[in-house]
């Protein structure tokens, strides 16, 4: 698979751009080595930006990160790996205190 057609998987995964959008705000989807990486918008002290890749074992490896305006510094908030598709939306619910679904 191209990392174009991983990061489309991972967005259906999540509901789907549009969905993304909405609950989100995010603001860009890229295409990644082995993934995706988008930023949104979220309250101060918590996650803004999540990458996520497909790691060997058909699993996923999950980064969040606050990146301050203007992108001049990111700070790491938490790494998670092995996830599950089933699960990547819990993960990134309890994270970032957003919900992806009403």
């Amino acid at each position: 698979m191209s990392n174009i057609e991983i990061a489309n998987t991972i967005i259906d995964q999540l509901g789907g751009k549009g969905r993304l959008c909405a609950m989100l705000n995010v603001k860009a989807f890229l295409a990644v080595e082995s993934g995706l990486s988008f930023q949104f918008t979220n309250r101060a002290g918590k996650p803004n930006s999540v990458t996520i890749k497909l790691n060997p074992r058909d699993e996923y490896d999950v980064k969040f990160h606050r990146i301050a305006r203007g992108g001049l510094s990111v700070k790491p908030m938490g790494d998670i790996g092995g996830v599950y598709a089933e699960d990547l939306k819990r993960i990134i619910e309890e994270k970032t205190g957003l919900y992806l679904s009403l």
